[in-house]
């Protein structure tokens, strides 16, 4: 429990809980399908994007790849 925070009850009716539950399961389901190919969601989003881009233009796919790692580095 955080403190400050109002924790939702499991029984609510409330349809942004059930929506967030409803997301973390679709979420996990795709996790679990990409592992199996050595993949995470997230990588998944970047290869997805770099493909969009590699259609529109090789360079910007090349900008895309240099933000995407650049961000990776500050993240870490």
């Amino acid at each position: 429990m955080v403190p400050g925070r109002v924790e939702a009850d499991p029984e609510s009716p409330c349809s942004a809980t059930a929506m967030r539950k409803a997301t973390r399961r679709l979420t996990q389901l795709y996790a679990n399908a990409l592992a199996a190919a050595g993949l995470r969601t997230t990588l998944y989003a970047i290869l997805e994007e770099l493909q969009r881009q590699a259609d529109a233009a090789p360079i910007a796919a090349l900008q895309f790849v240099e933000a995407a790692a650049r961000s990776a580095r500050l993240a870490a």
